[in-house]
């Protein structure tokens, strides 16, 4: 029961309205310089933060570029001086030694086909018949000046002064009493590019239509290189050109 009592005159006192007025004089004493201060116009307004601006200050602002202007009178200048290089440049390079380059000289080395010298045998009417030397490329007549020249009874209507000779052939000269053209029947070489159809006829297994044969040939291919042709002409087998290889010449 005391604690009954206790309460409700705590709760009366609580309900006391001298007591709520009491206090509420106090609290307005308290938090009247508060208001106040809340309520002064001064205090009352925001701060606004602005954007920070983006655009550069003028003072560091892209300055225009210098141009130089030289003037008239100074690109002319400039201009004789390019003009002045110009020609130093040209003279420099005309007048500068050059080196020359050295050819290179190859030593000429002689063909294994083409001999250096041509052996040939003189026989006949010449003062001194046997092997001469003579260069590439010399003629009949070299080498029967080689020999000694022409007796006075030589006869040379079978021979061609002029024909290039080759290495190691047979140069005939005829004596007196021999046929004037070519092929004799005293042992004398018959030359296949000079002689006629007669003398073709008197050599041993050789009518008149096989020298005919010949002489066609000689005709279509401009004489015989070698005494070896004659076996290409059509009725010269083996066994009649191993007669005539040894009675015939070029």
């Amino acid at each position: 029961m005391a604690a009954v009592a206790s309460n409700v005159k705590r709760v009366n006192w609580l309900s006391n309205p001298a007591k709520d007025a009491e206090l509420s004089a106090r609290a307005q004493l308290r938090l009247g310089p508060l208001r106040q201060l809340r309520e002064t116009p001064e205090h009352t307004e925001r701060i606004t933060l602005k954007p920070a601006s983006t655009e550069l200050p003028a003072t560091v602002s892209s300055a225009p570029p210098v141009r130089i202007n030289p003037g008239r009178s100074g690109t002319l200048v400039l201009l004789v001086l390019a003009v002045a290089l110009g020609v130093v440049a040209v003279l420099w390079w005309q007048f500068w030694p050059k080196s020359e380059p050295v050819p290179l000289v190859t030593p000429a080395v002689p063909s294994a086909s083409t001999p250096t010298q041509l052996v040939v045998a003189v026989s006949g009417a010449v003062h001194k018949p046997g092997l001469v030397r003579l260069a590439p490329g010399s003629r009949v007549a070299d080498a029967i000046e080689a020999a000694g020249g022409l007796l006075p009874e030589a006869q040379t209507g079978n021979l061609n002064l002029a024909r290039k000779l080759r290495d190691g052939e047979l140069i005939a000269v005829a004596g007196p009493g021999a046929p004037p053209d070519g092929a004799t029947s005293s042992g004398e070489l018959v030359d296949l590019n000079t002689a006629t159809l007669a003398q073709l006829d008197e050599l041993p297994g050789v009518g008149p239509v096989l020298a005919q044969r010949i002489i066609d040939y000689r005709a279509k291919h401009g004489g015989f290189a070698s005494v070896s042709d004659l076996s290409k002409v059509d009725g010269v087998g083996e066994t009649r050109f191993a007669r005539l290889k040894e009675l015939v010449t070029v």
